[in-house]
């Protein structure tokens, strides 16, 4: 395959999950493995030492952004901030439930949207901004670069320009809501899907202490330089045990099941794999759920008790973010996010 069909099959990531109306309103807030929800394809540890270590981190993450002002100006809802770098002004919009009180401390949740889209549509399409006033958990929603391919983040092999340097923007981003706001250190999360989905595990990968788990829709590690290589450098990345979240299509003709060798994408078998190994999960998979085309496999038996490794499998099921029934991706996160949460979300 020559360059030019490369890019064409990375332009599917924009065209295959065309923008469709969501159908339905979520009745109730899914909080168990067994979570059957609301179905509409959008374009889309607790423990003294788990504390310690991202206590650290959290100070680094400030120390890097000392430079900036600390804090930021906010009101409830909606707030959408600029800020200069090296690749030229970026966005990003940052959510306040009307319940958060600065005396109280409120869960953080980090989400990034596909390639080609838009933060504040990924924001509305996922319904994270009425769940964060349902949870009470304060969301950022950063915006990719503009590049050849439209918005996108350089997560290693894909998608944005080499030279951006995302990890560094969105250390940036955190350490300022960090700074503003009064949040749980036990209880951030990172998301994301397709191309957001690569960059939450870059992410995992290379800021695994500050986050509580990461959950990827269609994404991969794809740190470079790809496949093999791309697990092995998150290996040598990877610092403290983080809960991991994998939702993936097996007949996705983007990030393929399979992987997808030219374009540095591992397979789904081979990066729950490793993601198994970094937090040294040696439990047997169980089942814990059925519904429709979706079931899971959760590994327990971690180094930490606290940390699982999950994979949700929609067999049949293509490139998507799905909101509606019978399962709703948002409401299998904050499932998720509730049980991997010392105290919950």
């Amino acid at each position: 395959m020559g360059l030019g069909a490369a890019l064409l099959l990375l332009l599917l990531l924009v065209a295959e999950a065309g923008p469709v109306g969501v159908v339905g309103k979520k009745h109730h807030s899914h909080r168990g493995p067994s979570a059957a929800a609301l179905e509409d394809p959008l374009e889309l540890r607790a423990g003294v030492a788990m504390d310690a270590l991202r206590a650290a981190r959290l100070s680094d993450v400030k120390r890097q952004s000392a430079r900036l002002s600390a804090g930021l100006t906010w009101q409830y809802g909606q707030n959408n901030y600029t800020m200069s770098r090296p690749e030229g002004e970026r966005s990003y919009l940052v959510y306040v439930p009307r319940s958060y009180s600065p005396s109280r401390a409120v869960s953080l949740v980090l989400s990034m949207h596909g390639l080609g889209d838009h933060n504040e549509h990924f924001s509305t399409r996922t319904n994270l901004t009425a769940e964060s006033e349902e949870w009470g958990f304060v969301a950022i929603f950063p915006q990719g670069s503009t590049g050849p391919l439209g918005t996108a983040w350089n997560a290693g092999t894909c998608c944005a320009d080499q030279q951006v340097d995302d990890v560094t923007f969105l250390t940036s981003v955190l350490a300022l809501v960090l700074d503003t706001f009064n949040i749980r250190k036990e209880s951030i999360h990172s998301m994301g899907f397709s191309n957001g989905g690569f960059m939450t595990e870059r992410l995992g990968c290379q800021l695994a202490s500050t986050f509580t788990s990461i959950a990827s829709v269609s994404g991969a590690t794809i740190l470079q330089p790809g496949n093999s290589g791309g697990l092995k450098a998150c290996d040598a990345l990877y610092n403290s045990p983080t809960s991991i979240l994998h939702i993936h299509g097996d007949a996705d003709l983007v990030v393929p099941w399979t992987g997808d060798e030219l374009l540095g994408f591992p397979s789904v078998p081979d990066n729950m794999a490793a993601w198994r190994a970094r937090n040294k999960c040696t439990g047997e998979g169980v089942n814990t759920f059925n519904v429709s085309t979706f079931s899971n496999t959760l590994w327990g038996g971690c180094a930490n008790a606290n940390t699982t490794v999950e994979l949700v499998k929609n067999a049949g099921g293509g490139h998507v973010y799905l909101i509606g029934q019978p399962f709703d991706y948002t409401q299998y996160l904050l499932g998720f996010w509730n049980r991997v949460t010392p105290g919950g979300l």
